[in-house]
């Protein structure tokens, strides 16, 4: 922590020529030195601080947080540097680099703070700035935002002091998916540069659309050091653009999209589906007795029941679903992104509800109910002809039974059906010990002799027969039901751990996959260590296993616990890596000991070139870094030969062993 030094050399021979401004406070943050070029940052003589607390510095720009942040940082690290926003003298705010170091005396005690300031005010042109009519944002390199111009604030409702310090996510209106942004920053990042339109968000909620340019700006180092945004509002020519799109895809009496705009839209659902393994539901809604409506009360009645149906209709989904009339009393919902059948029952359920209301038209009180068909993609087709005629089908059906809703397939009401009976069994499975825990041997190779396993989790349903997590596991985080089974899994795998170790042999371990549910939990440190010590099972034996995926906001939070884990002795291990779309990054950002390649380099070792370069390269990276590497899913003996010569740590997989119910002794090493 911090710089070990003899002596402070507080001489002012040696720190009156430096342009930066240098300050000195003492462990107890009294200010016992100051330069000259610190009297000019600041506006401050040197008798005015002598003997100060270095606050009277402090703006209102950061928050306590950031101040409290800023003060554990430097008590870990004995080093903090940022950017910061101080108070001169004469009230005028100025934006300053800070670096502060603490002193380390010959006893080991922190002695001296050495704060050392440079003036990073921005110096562009006021006129420009200040005159322009287009929003300037300029953040520093993490995105906070460090100065906005009035036209900033006219255009977003913000003023300069609601901005400072905020992330330009303030202004996320939701509109566009994070595909978006991270192409966005893609092209910042490699081009310095990105152009196009965005609807951001107003500080009163209106979402509006804008022309933003966005440049990156970087020193000699060739370091970015700041971004600077542009933007104009283009709510007017979207206006007049969107007025002639409206005319061409939408419904004259509804005002609904037209069936060239939903054809348009189920193809767009349809691709996002399949790159996100997710499932889109098409419905096709017709409405009983129309035809008796418009023969009894006339066409104009006929049209305003048309109208407030799909006003009822569109109160029934989502902004990012679809509803259209594609002719007469027929209309038809695209539901994008669900997860499976069981959301569109809801939807469907809902339409049924507010149909059946009575419709009170010109002094008319008018009653209709619906008939809906529903297909889904995939499972009833991938070609929008063969879903829109599945769909159509199931509606007839439905029709014959009246203000009724009909899946074309079995096999879609199965797959709700099982959802829900999954999601309400989970309580009485893990009551009456249907959860099973499956082991499956991670071999050590070039001498590694311990006991190493990975504990699998599965389901032995009374009904359903055996259950793998990729089908249960999502269903309870999605209801919460997560941390109690995580909690069930940790307990049955340190009563392993005893009943193997009972001889006083140490060698086993049993590793266990994590969820950003239970690291979100804020007891959950507390949690493992009471069922380790009611099992009288050491740290040593226990390991977790975490995927790129816990991204969140809560990352920081996560993270400190995963270091507390780590201080315990139990091992983290980043698992999948080089699944999806990992980085390197992430073997910096996670306290982890233990890399796990994933199964899709391993299994291609044999067959493609490039793959063995990636798993070479990985293996020799991690070990310079003091990582033990695991190499998941090894099938044939050529794959387990490449790994050997590579000097992989430990393999997994099929060919080392099956996931096994019981584990025999550990070996006994002396």
């Amino acid at each position: 922590m911090g710089v070990l030094l003899s002596r402070i050399p507080l001489y002012r021979e040696l720190v009156e020529t430096s342009a930066d401004g240098i300050m000195i406070t003492d462990n107890r943050c009294k200010i016992i030195e100051v330069n000259s070029a610190f009297t000019t940052i600041t506006g401050y003589s040197r008798q005015e601080v002598l003997n100060k607390n270095p606050r009277f510095l402090k703006s209102d720009r950061h928050s306590a947080a950031f101040y409290k942040e800023q003060k554990e940082y430097l008590y870990m690290h004995g080093s903090w540097k940022g950017e910061v926003w101080n108070r001169h003298k004469n009230g005028e705010v100025n934006l300053e680099t800070l670096n502060i170091r603490s002193v380390i005396g010959e006893d080991d005690t922190i002695q001296y703070y050495v704060y050392v300031f440079t003036d990073k005010e921005l110096r562009l042109n006021a006129s420009v700035f200040d005159s322009t009519s287009d929003g300037i944002m300029i953040t520093n390199k993490d995105k906070v935002i460090l100065s906005v111009n009035p036209a900033f604030t006219q255009l977003t409702g913000y003023t300069f002091e609601e901005s400072v310090g905020q992330s330009p996510k303030i202004l996320s209106s939701g509109v566009q998916n994070q595909e978006f942004y991270t192409s966005m920053w893609t092209s910042i990042n490699t081009t310095g540069e990105w152009k196009g339109e965005i609807w951001n968000k107003r500080k009163n909620g209106e979402q509006y659309p804008e022309w933003l340019n966005i440049n990156r700006v970087m020193n000699k180092q060739q370091e970015i050091t700041h971004y600077i945004g542009v933007f104009s509002d283009i709510s007017e020519r979207k206006r007049s653009e969107e007025s002639l799109v409206y005319l061409a895809h939408s419904d004259a009496l509804t005002g609904l999209p037209n069936r060239l705009l939903f054809m348009d839209r189920l193809h767009e659902a349809m691709n996002r589906a399949e790159r996100y393994n997710n499932k889109v539901a098409v419905l096709f809604i017709d409405l009983d007795r129309f035809k008796c409506v418009n023969d009894s009360f006339g066409h104009a009645i006929g049209d305003l029941l048309l109208q407030e149906v799909a006003s009822r209709l569109s109160n029934c989904i989502r902004k990012s679903d679809t509803l259209a009339r594609v002719g007469g009393d027929e209309f038809t919902m695209i539901l994008s992104d669900i997860q499976d059948a069981k959301d569109t029952i809801k939807v469907a359920n809902l339409i049924l509800k507010q149909i059946n209301q009575p419709f009170l038209l010109e002094q008319n009180e008018v009653f209709i109910t619906p008939s809906i068909g529903i297909s889904i993609f995939p499972d009833d087709g991938i070609d929008i002809d063969v879903l829109l005629r599945k769909a159509d089908t199931a509606m007839y059906r439905a029709k014959e039974l009246r203000n009724q809703y009909q899946f074309h397939s079995a096999e879609s009401m199965l797959g709700t059906s099982r959802s829900s009976t999954l999601e309400k069994s989970i309580q009485m499975g893990i009551e009456e010990e249907q959860f099973k825990l499956l082991y499956q041997s991670q071999k050590g190779i070039h001498n590694r002799l311990d006991d190493r396993y990975e504990a699998l989790l599965r389901w032995a349903h009374p009904e359903l027969g055996m259950i793998m997590p990729s089908e249960f596991i999502p269903i309870a985080e999605k209801n919460g039901m997560i941390v109690k089974l995580g909690e069930w899994v940790i307990k049955q795998a340190c009563r392993k751990i005893k009943q193997l170790t009972v001889n006083g042999s140490p060698s086993i371990k049993i590793y266990l996959n994590l969820s950003v549910n239970q690291l979100q939990q804020k007891n959950f440190v507390g949690i493992v260590k009471r069922i380790l010590k009611e099992m009288k099972v050491s740290p040593t034996n226990l390991g977790f296993e975490i995927t790129e995926s816990m991204n969140t906001a809560q990352l920081k939070m996560m993270i400190r616990k995963l270091h507390t884990f780590r201080e315990l002795g139990i091992d983290i291990a980043l698992d999948n890596f080089g699944d999806d779309y990992s980085t390197i990054s992430y073997i910096n950002k996670y306290p982890i000991n233990i890399l796990k390649i994933d199964k899709s380099f391993i299994q291609k070792l044999d067959t493609d070139y490039s793959h063995k370069v990636i798993v070479q390269a990985l293996i020799s990276m991690s070990h310079e870094l003091g990582l033990e590497v695991v190499a998941e899913g090894v099938e044939s003996e050529r794959q387990l030969e490449y790994l050997i010569t590579m000097g992989c740590d430990y393999v997994q997989g099929f060919l080392i062993s099956q996931p096994i119910d019981i584990l025999p002794q550990p070996n006994a090493y002396t």
